[in-house]
């Protein structure tokens, strides 16, 4: 049930997606994550073997809200909601939240 939102950093350099979390596991056994995932990634079951060289955290969300305008990277560091850019995933406070909904609202 934790909200994940997405960076998208190739072409749209911002946050575009909101999610909601169903279900993870963490693993190097490239059969487990690909029987886990079944059809809901975009990786090759070769890309999943690379990936498995060592432990994988594997996340099972659906999409919950489509952001009208992607959201740059400087507003959550400006409105101190974390310090730098993240470079994995970051866990943000639940005092954070009202930062969430003013991006749904924009």
């Amino acid at each position: 049930g934790s909200i994940v939102i997405f960076y998208r950093s190739e072409d749209k350099h911002g946050y575009t997606v909101i999610g909601v979390l169903e279900d993870y596991i963490e693993s190097d056994d490239p059969d487990e994550i690909a029987l886990y995932v079944g059809k809901r990634t975009v990786y090759t079951y070769d890309d999943i073997e690379n990936l498995c060289k060592k432990k994988v955290l594997c996340l099972l969300f659906r999409q919950a809200f489509l952001l009208p305008k992607a959201v740059k990277l400087d507003d959550p560091i400006g409105k101190k909601i974390y310090n730098k850019a993240p470079q994995s995933i970051v866990s943000i406070g639940k005092d954070k939240a009202p930062w969430i909904q003013k991006m749904i609202d924009q």
